[in-house]
């Protein structure tokens, strides 16, 4: 009995060691990049010259809008807003088949990195056709016996399109921004997301992030996000979901996390509710 007791504790002592070690390398990490990027500034290295210590998540913020609009520009072309019109209800005449080209959705998943550690990552996404955007929020809390430790982010795909809408496969390429709550920067971030249905009901998405620092040339963030989903519940236009995965995230170049967690996933389809309400427009006699 002793000496489970003890093999306990030094479990217990060693998780809330090494769950201590995560949270705190990712801080001191920040914290270099932030000096670095205090350090550029005031030799001149840095393109944004200013005094204020939030003037590198400036630089991204301006870096960030200007890339946007080039990446906008770029995977466009010369298409005109006639054109995107046109691609837009290319998009939308698939309606029928695949009603969550119009969809919002609703994510609660919850896991650990480390044991001892929670890892919560509640998400909304916004499909509207050809475009959509969605924010998620990272927060790792690592608990050991005098205080709870926090990792935070907030990564929001401003602008995604969806260059691929199938009944099988969904394809979107986004940008957008990452707040680091602890240093209380701005990045920018970019984003490819895959959306796999093989069956009636099972759901696997795959999502990469990418989050480069423009002022210390860093590579604050790349994120690998995988998983399997299934629909445990179906009503009239919504589904539920529930979903396991796995997420591995290499931050500031030198820390590694690997996250699991659980979820539910909450699908309300706009467009499955506008076709029948049209079918049913359609079946209504006109009068004489």
């Amino acid at each position: 009995m002793k000496l489970k007791a003890i093999f306990l504790g030094l479990i217990l002592v060693t998780s809330g060691f090494l769950n201590a070690q995560t949270n705190d390398q990712l801080k001191k990490e920040s914290d270099k990049n932030k000096q670095e990027g205090t350090h550029k500034r005031e030799k001149g290295d840095n393109p944004f010259s200013g005094n204020d210590s939030n003037d590198d998540s400036k630089l991204n913020l301006i870096i960030g809008a200007v890339r946007l609009l080039c990446w906008v520009v770029y995977e466009l072309g010369s298409v005109t807003a006639q054109g995107l019109m046109v691609a837009n209800d290319n998009i939308n005449d698939h309606e029928k088949d695949v009603p969550r080209i119009k969809s919002l959705e609703i994510g609660a998943n919850a896991g650990y990195i480390n044991p001892g550690s929670s890892l919560l990552m509640p998400s909304l996404k916004l499909r509207g056709g050809l475009f959509s955007t969605s924010v998620r929020v990272f927060s790792n809390t690592e608990h050991d016996f005098n205080s709870n430790n926090n990792y935070s982010t907030i990564n929001w795909q401003i602008l995604q399109l969806n260059v691929a809408v199938k009944r099988k496969i969904n394809v979107a390429i986004g940008t957008g921004i990452m707040y680091e709550t602890y240093s209380k920067m701005v990045f920018n971030e970019f984003g490819l997301n895959w959306e796999f249905y093989p069956g009636k009901n099972l759901y696997i998405p795959l999502e990469f992030r990418y989050t480069p620092d423009y002022g210390t040339g860093k590579t604050i963030l790349f994120e690998t996000y995988t998983g399997v989903g299934y629909t445990v519940k179906k009503w009239r236009n919504s589904s539920l979901r529930f979903q396991a995965n796995y997420t591995f995230a290499k931050y500031y170049e030198v820390v590694n996390v690997h996250g699991l967690s659980l979820g539910l996933n909450l699908l309300v389809d706009a467009g499955r509710s506008r076709v029948k309400r049209t079918k049913i427009l359609e079946e209504i006699p006109e009068p004489f």
